[in-house]
């Protein structure tokens, strides 16, 4: 099989997207590249498959040789652009593991193995937009008030230097003092996995790290987790502003919300996740990533959060046997 043809410009998008710091721009023209050229769209899931690998790897070097392998990892991942060096025959297993990947990871991928296709850490700094609205374009968050930021006095990121904290259960021009939960939402583009969905078999697993410093005056709070497959007329239709109502109305699954009841512990980070079948027309998943207020206290002010926080925000694919018909 000859080589491909070196594309800079299709390998440094794809870098950014597996690091999660494209831009919208940049997932725009990823999404023309992935509708034209079926081999963009193989090497974006072999360099997801490789990312997923590699934390993997990393974590469980990390328990037994802190020597055997000194990768950086950025956001709960691995940066293309922020690896400490390595030894000569280190890096030849890291680029062999890459290059074989090219080879057979994809056909590896398709016979059910987990692949990571989302992973942010926050570490792009990137703010999330507030408008209240769930985001119609992949590539930035979007929601109620919520901002990127460091370490917060007791609490640190989970990994690296940055981590979303819930602000307030309302946005920007609309103020809801009775509002309870705080919610950033993501649009994740699932066309390059269209193969993996035709089955009927395949599940998405949204994970995510929370934390919080909280007073014996405040809460209880939950951490809160869903998801919601979407096809791409329906995304098309809201694009375009031809529909503005719930996407509860048009989507073709949703999983029931994840709560995790947070801890007063800001040493503590907490993971959550949960799960959801993919029909297979899906096209797009979007993601939900809250903090809820649970007092039912009457007349006490629920819309403001002082010290809540999430990291580590993951999404992996997988394969489940088919249940049988009765």
């Amino acid at each position: 099989m000859p080589e491909p043809k070196p594309n800079p410009r299709l390998d440094a998008l794809l870098s950014r997207a597996v690091e999660a710091t494209a831009t919208a721009e940049e997932w725009g023209e990823l999404e023309v590249l992935f509708t034209r050229d079926a081999s963009a769209r193989r090497r974006y899931v072999q360099m997801m498959d490789l990312h997923a690998e590699l934390q993997a790897r990393q974590e469980a070097a990390a328990s037994c040789s802190a020597t055997l392998l000194s990768l950086h990892a950025v956001g709960g991942g691995f940066s293309w652009l922020s690896w400490r060096p390595l030894t000569a025959a280190a890096a030849g297993i890291v680029l062999g593991m890459f290059f074989t990947s090219v080879v057979s990871g994809y056909v590896m991928s398709s016979q059910g193995g987990r692949m990571g296709i989302f992973s942010d850490g926050f570490e792009s700094a990137a703010q999330p937009v507030v408008d209240g609205q769930q985001p119609s374009e992949p590539g930035h968050w979007g929601g109620d008030f919520t901002e990127v930021v460091g370490s917060q006095g007791a609490v640190r990121p989970a990994d690296g230097g940055q981590m979303l904290r819930f602000v307030r259960a309302d946005h920007a021009g609309n103020h809801l003092p009775q509002s309870f939960s705080s919610d950033i939402f993501r649009l994740i583009d699932l066309r390059p996995w269209k193969q993996e969905l035709a089955a009927g078999t395949a599940v998405v697993r949204l994970s995510a790290s929370f934390n919080g410093e909280i007073t014996s005056q405040e809460g209880p709070f939950s951490c809160v987790l869903m998801l919601y497959a979407l096809d791409s007329a329906f995304v098309r239709e809201r694009q375009t502003g031809q529909f503005s109502s719930s996407i509860r109305e048009r989507m073709l699954a949703h999983s029931s919300s994840t709560r995790l009841r947070l801890d007063s512990d800001p040493l503590s980070w907490q993971k959550a996740g949960n799960e959801l079948r993919l029909p297979p027309d899906t096209d797009y998943l979007m993601i939900q990533v809250g903090m809820t207020h649970d007092s039912r206290e009457p007349g006490q002010r629920r819309d403001a959060f002082s010290a809540h926080y999430a990291d580590q925000v993951h999404v992996v694919l997988a394969h489940l046997p088919q249940i049988a018909t009765p």
